[in-house]
């Protein structure tokens, strides 16, 4: 039995992809044959044939290049109609989509889709925008384009790159700091430096070239780097390393490297909240003390991730709901500006009340990590602690607080920042749902 199949050409695909969404729209309304077998649709090539169907996307759909849909252990190809003029990330690789698929022409097109789930890029997007240069972390790179969102996207045995890395991450510029755990190449035109991020267990391997090829070679094993670059390649299961082509690189001042690792304590300044003990008076006006807040809030861009999260700490709030450094710092900026209201408030000096509550505060921090630190309001509330919205459904494992609600514990325990629980701080494991 011989058969012959049709590979359509650059030009007669372009002719194919001018079906409209009415087009496609009334072949799904009224087809001349409904499948309900994948496997048979794709063996036919009966026109105006259909099929409905719901899957995982593996790529972002186009008018230009079919995107493969699984459906059932069996892949499915398809183009979206010309006149489909949407943004391209409303379909993400990982999401779940239900629609119908359509054959006009002997091409296969999308008609009503529309997303079910939304997988783990499309939340990413859906949360922080497209990813712009230097507007993203390495954390946020691992999360849409790492070993596990790899295993999502069904692209870790493939020795291609993914399409999210492709249209979202390939040629981006990114900024990060690491300690550098060996060398890979060093020789008069390429130095490749291994380095960890401290972000999952996903090292990244910077590329020095040109002229950039001497700083290279003066770098040193366990000297902490912070460096600027364009990613060049992905990394994955088949070929293991995240390069990163260097742009700018410095090596980080020892005290430096000593507060990331201790955590980043801020001064007593900032533990304050920019005023001095009890019993002490400003003595300039009140536009200097606004420029004083000022330049404090502004210093506030220049803090390592450890100590931003420490000011939000002090200000009561969970540095864990924060997934991006913009976050953190717009978090942080809030907390010292809210102390400054207080303070202008009260110019004399601290009250008895807000020292106690200080020092409450600071013992709750040094008790055991596995004690219960939740309050009484806390135990009757039956709102999330974290988004303060949604019901707590979950429990953190192995501490056993129900504080949270679905999302929260999804975006706490895929935190790069470590994975603890927002009341007792005790690291997790996973969570577990608890049905009443």
């Amino acid at each position: 039995l011989a058969y012959t199949t049709t590979v359509p050409s650059t030009n007669s695909v372009l002719m194919g992809s001018s079906v409209s969404t009415s087009n496609a729209a009334s072949v799904a309304a009224g087809p001349a044959c409904m499948f309900d077998d994948v496997r048979e649709f794709n063996k036919s090539a009966r026109n105006r044939a259909a099929i409905k169907v719901e899957g995982k996307l593996l790529d972002f759909p186009s008018r230009e290049t079919a995107a493969t849909m699984i459906v059932e252990n069996s892949s499915l190809k398809a183009y979206l109609p010309s006149d489909d003029v949407g943004d391209v990330t409303r379909f993400c690789p990982g999401d779940i989509v239900r629609c119908t698929v359509v054959v006009i022409a002997s091409y296969k097109y999308f008609s009503g889709l529309e997303v079910r789930r939304r997988g783990t890029v499309g939340r990413d997007v859906d949360s922080y925008g497209k990813p712009e240069n230097n507007r993203f972390s390495y954390s946020r790179y691992l999360r849409c384009c790492g070993k596990g969102a790899q295993v999502e996207q069904q692209a870790h045995m493939s020795p291609a790159e993914s399409p999210v890395f492709v249209k979202m991450f390939k040629g981006r510029q990114i900024k990060g700091t690491g300690i550098v755990q060996g060398f890979r190449t060093r020789s008069e035109r390429l130095v490749q430096v291994k380095i960890n991020m401290r972000a999952g267990n996903e090292p990244i391997l910077l590329e020095f070239r040109g002229a950039l090829v001497n700083e290279g070679r003066r770098i040193r094993m366990h000297q902490h780097l912070a460096f600027a670059g364009v990613i060049s390649v992905q990394g994955g299961a088949l070929w293991s390393w995240h390069k990163l082509e260097v742009t700018q690189c410095q090596v980080v001042t020892e005290a430096d490297e000593e507060l990331e690792d201790s955590g980043g304590e801020p001064s007593e300044e900032i533990r304050n909240g920019g005023q001095t003990s009890a019993g002490q008076t400003s003595s300039s006006s009140s536009s200097e003390d606004h420029s004083e807040s000022d330049a404090k809030r502004q210093d506030c861009k220049h803090m390592r991730i450890q100590e931003l999260k420490r000011i939000i700490q002090m200000g009561g709030g969970n540095p864990d709901a924060f997934l991006e450094r913009h976050e953190l710092l717009a978090a942080a900026q809030a907390v010292l500006a809210s102390r400054d209201t207080s303070a202008s408030a009260q110019p004399s000096d601290l009250s008895s009340s807000g020292a106690q509550r200080a020092q409450g505060r600071r013992r709750l921090w040094s008790e055991d990590p596995g004690a219960a630190a939740s309050t009484e309001d806390d135990d009757e509330s039956k709102s999330c602690i974290v988004c303060q919205d949604k019901a707590k459904t979950h429990a953190f494992v192995p501490c056993g607080h129900r504080c949270v609600c679905e999302d929260c514990s999804m975006r706490i325990m895929s935190s790069s920042s470590g994975r603890t629980c927002p009341v007792c701080r005790r690291a997790c494991k996973s969570t577990i749902r608890i049905w009443n």
